[in-house]
Formats: C-alpha cells, structure tokens, sequence
C-alpha cells in the first residue's frame, strides 16, 4: 500500500468511529430524510441537490447548493437529496467526509 492510501485509509477509518460517512470524487449519495436533523460538511466541499421541499415547509430548498468544510444544513422529515463531491476552482477532487447530527 502506498502512502496516499495508508492516509486515506487512516482518514476513513477515524471517521466511520466518529459516525461519519465518506463519498470519493466521482461518487454520490441519495438520501430520504426520515428524521428531522443536520447534515455537517466535515471535510471537502458537497454539492447537494434537493428534488422535493419538505412535507409542510414550502419554502425549503430546491435545486443545488454547494456547501464547504464546516457547513451545516437542517434538514426535514420528508426532504430527499443527492449528495457528492466536488473540487473547488483549481483544486484537485477530494473525499467529501460528512456526518448527521440529530436536533
């Protein structure tokens, strides 16, 4: 194993203990909110994209949103999205590493 991976791996497995989730360039996510709550960017940059505003709160967010490290994002019951992501101008493409805390 080489050394970038032994870092890579070394990152995802303390962020699977913190219950965080990892998403590599390229990859992405659909989720379905069941439970009221907010998704934390912990490290990279996501791209999320809504296709249904939450059930009672018509002026919930459709379409994209680009959220950087540190950004939080409430999220409602009824709410579903994509989530990946994406390099920043003139940057290489990074692992998105993200978590959900409850309210």
């Amino acid at each position: 194993m080489n050394a970038p991976e032994s870092a890579l791996s070394r990152l995802a497995l303390a962020a699977a203990a913190r219950g965080l989730r990892t998403l590599l360039p390229g990859q992405a996510l659909s989720l379905a909110v069941a439970r009221p709550g907010e998704l934390v960017v912990e490290r990279g940059t996501a791209w999320v994209t809504f296709d249904v505003p939450a059930r009672g709160r018509p002026g919930a967010p459709l379409g994209d949103l680009v959220l950087a490290a540190g950004a939080r994002l409430p999220l409602a019951r009824g709410q579903r999205l994509v989530i990946e992501p994406i390099a920043r101008a003139g940057a290489a493409p990074q692992p998105l590493v993200f978590g959900w805390r409850p309210p």
